[in-house]
C-alpha cells in the first residue's frame, strides 16, 4: 500500500511539472502574440508605389545640317510602347519630332503626321503620312525619275554615256569609274537595289 501511494504521488509530481511547464510555454505565447499585435496595429497602412515600367533604347539616324552625313541620336522609350505596332508609332513618331541636336535637321518636313500603320502577311510594312508630307517635302523624286537615273548610270559606266544632270548632276564624280570595270557592279548596286525596291512596292500594292 505504501509502495502504491508513493508511486501515485510521483505520477502527480510528473503530471503537475508538465502542467506548469505547459502553462508556462502557453503563458509566452499569449504575451507574445499580444505584443506582436499591439506592434502590427501601431505599423502605418502600406500604400503600393506603382514602379516605373522599364525603358528600352532606340537609335534614330539624322542629317547633318551641314555635311550632308547622318548623325545617331539615342532615345529611350518605354519598354510597354515597344512592342509590335507601338514600336512603330513610337520610332516614326520620335523621327516626326526631330532632332535633339542643334546641328541636325529634321528627316520630316514640320508638321508632318503618321495616320495609318499596316503590316501585311508577307512582313512588308506600310506607312501612311498626312498629306504635309507631299506639300511640304522638299526634293523627293518619283519612281520613273529613279529608273531614268538608273539608266544614265549604266549608261556612263559601261556605254561611255554623259553624266546624269539636273539635280543628279553630282554623280559625274562616277565618270573615273568606266576604266575599272570590275568596280561597276558594286558602284551600280545602290541603283539596282532602288529599283528593285520600288518594283516590288508597286507589286504588292497592286495585290492589294
Amino acid at each position: 500500500m505504501k509502495k502504491l501511494v508513493v508511486g501515485i504521488l510521483a505520477f502527480l509530481g510528473r503530471a503537475t511539472l508538465v502542467l506548469i511547464v505547459l502553462a508556462i510555454v502557453g503563458g509566452a505565447l499569449t504575451v507574445w502574440w499580444f505584443r506582436n499585435r499591439a506592434r502590427e496595429a501601431q505599423r502605418p497602412p502600406v500604400t503600393e508605389v506603382a514602379l516605373p515600367r522599364g525603358t528600352r533604347a532606340i537609335e534614330l539616324w539624322f542629317p547633318q545640317s551641314v555635311g550632308g552625313g547622318l548623325e545617331l541620336e539615342t532615345r529611350e522609350v518605354v519598354e510597354d510602347d515597344a512592342q509590335g505596332e507601338k514600336v512603330v508609332r513610337t520610332v516614326v513618331g520620335a523621327l516626326l519630332d526631330g532632332p535633339e541636336n542643334a546641328g541636325l535637321a529634321r528627316s520630316f518636313p514640320e508638321g508632318v503626321t503618321l495616320s495609318h500603320v499596316y503590316r501585311d502577311p508577307g512582313g512588308g510594312l506600310y506607312l501612311d503620312f498626312s498629306n504635309q508630307l507631299r506639300l511640304s517635302f522638299r526634293g523627293g523624286s518619283t519612281a520613273e525619275e529613279l529608273r531614268k537615273l538608273k539608266e544614265q548610270m549604266y549608261a556612263m559606266l559601261k556605254d561611255g554615256g554623259p553624266a546624269p544632270t539636273g539635280k543628279w548632276a553630282d554623280y559625274e564624280a562616277f565618270i573615273p569609274v568606266r576604266d575599272f570595270k570590275a568596280r561597276h557592279a558594286s558602284t551600280l548596286l545602290t541603283f539596282d537595289a532602288v529599283t528593285d525596291a520600288i518594283a516590288q512596292i508597286e507589286a504588292k500594292a497592286e495585290a492589294l
